[in-house]
Parts: C-alpha cells; structure tokens; sequence
C-alpha cells in the first residue's frame, strides 16, 4: 500500500474546541490556586455567595435575599447531606489540598466535583458517568466523536452547576439555621 500522511491542519471547530478548553484550564487553576491561598483560613466545601458568578446567583435563587426563604426543615435535611458529603469526600478533598502539579490538581478536582455529585446530585452525577463510560460511538468517526464529547461536557456542566447550587443552598442554611451545622466543618 502507499503510504499517505494526514493532514496536520486542525479543524475549525477544533480551533474552538482549544480555546474553549484553554479558558476552562485556566478556570480550574486559577480556582485551584485561589483555594491554596485561601488555606489558612478554615476550609469548607460550601461556597459563600461571593465565590458564584452573579448569573450563577440568579440561576440557583441565591441572591443574599433569599436567606430567609429556607425552612428549618430544609436546614436539617441539608446540614445531613453535608455530613454525609464531608464524610464521603475527605479523601477527594484531601486530594485536591495536596495537588502538585496543573494535571494532579484538574484531575483531584474533577474527583472532588463527582463525590460531592453522588450524594447532593445523583442524577447528574449518573448522567456524566454515564457519558464518561459511552461506548455507542466508533472514536474514528469525528462526527460522533464530537457529540460523544459534547454529550459528556453537557453532563459534566449540569452536574458542576447541581453541586454549586446544592452548595450555595447550604451556605444559606447555614447563615439561617446555624445550629444544625455546629461541628460539621470540623469533620
């Protein structure tokens, strides 16, 4: 057979897949290096309302008026998931305050983000392992390799967004109903 070299000129919409992917990395590292900072002070899995873009707030009915609009009910039944999320993630969460290197701390994060999923968004945590564990595509083919990826970064997105909101959710109850979460940071 004769031998002919593919072309190396990438794809338009792989141009853009790299930008995309270059603004998501920095994302995680600038995050990732904004927690190490921030470890002197006491570490929590709960973001505070500052921590969200402020579409995110909207997105999630977070704005800081909505603090009273949380049931005692609802602050025990969330100060319960996260116990069961501090418990469930110490490894994870140890992970990520002892990454190294941009590759161990994106890969430590991403672990973090499914553990805290399968106990606060079961559902979406389930759709991205789903996604991740697809093999109804042939990899050859660009085409459904696309929207394999596309697929898997929808649920990945979905379940990032689940987790920040379930988060948000427990900062308020928090702020509202501290009683219910004496002692659980210190898990």
């Amino acid at each position: 057979t004769k031998f002919e070299p593919l072309p190396i000129i990438p794809t338009k919409e792989l141009k853009e897949q790299i930008v995309e992917s270059e603004e998501v990395w920095r994302n995680i590292q600038k995050s990732v290096q904004e927690s190490k900072r921030e470890a002197t002070t006491t570490k929590s899995m709960v973001l505070k309302p500052k921590d969200l873009p402020e579409d995110q707030r909207s997105a999630f009915n977070v704005a800081m008026d909505d603090v009273d609009k949380i049931s005692e009910e609802e602050a025990k039944e969330i100060s319960k998931s996260f116990l069961k999320m501090l418990q469930d993630c110490k490894k994870s969460q140890k992970l990520v305050d002892e990454c190294q290197n941009e590759a161990q701390c994106a890969k430590a994060s991403l672990g973090l983000t499914l553990c805290l999923a399968k106990v606060v968004c079961p559902i979406q945590q389930e759709a991205v392992a789903e996604a991740l564990n697809a093999d109804d595509f042939d990899p050859q083919d660009e085409k459904a390799a696309a929207i394999y990826n596309e697929r898997f970064e929808r649920a990945l997105e979905n379940m990032t967004l689940c987790v920040t909101g379930k988060s948000q959710r427990a900062a308020i109850a928090k702020r509202s109903f501290p009683e219910h979460f004496q002692g659980i940071s210190k898990q």
